[in-house]
């Protein structure tokens, strides 16, 4: 399963398809493992997210 940023960003501010998401996954495969995976993939995200926005702020900065 391959999921794209935009769905991560879903998941992570939309309960409800967290829910969802968890839910349509085979309940042999909703172990811990895949929880901690998922946070991981989050926590990805946020921090690309952070560092993107960072960068931008920075270089608004430079240019006044």
């Amino acid at each position: 399963m391959v999921i794209n940023v935009d769905e991560l960003n879903k998941l992570s501010s939309d309960k409800e398809a967290y829910q969802e998401f968890l839910l349509s996954i085979d309940p042999v495969k909703t172990s811990n493992n895949v929880t901690s995976f998922f946070y991981l993939l989050l926590l990805d995200v946020l921090r690309d997210d952070l560092r993107n926005e960072t960068l931008q702020l920075a270089r608004e900065n430079l240019a006044k």
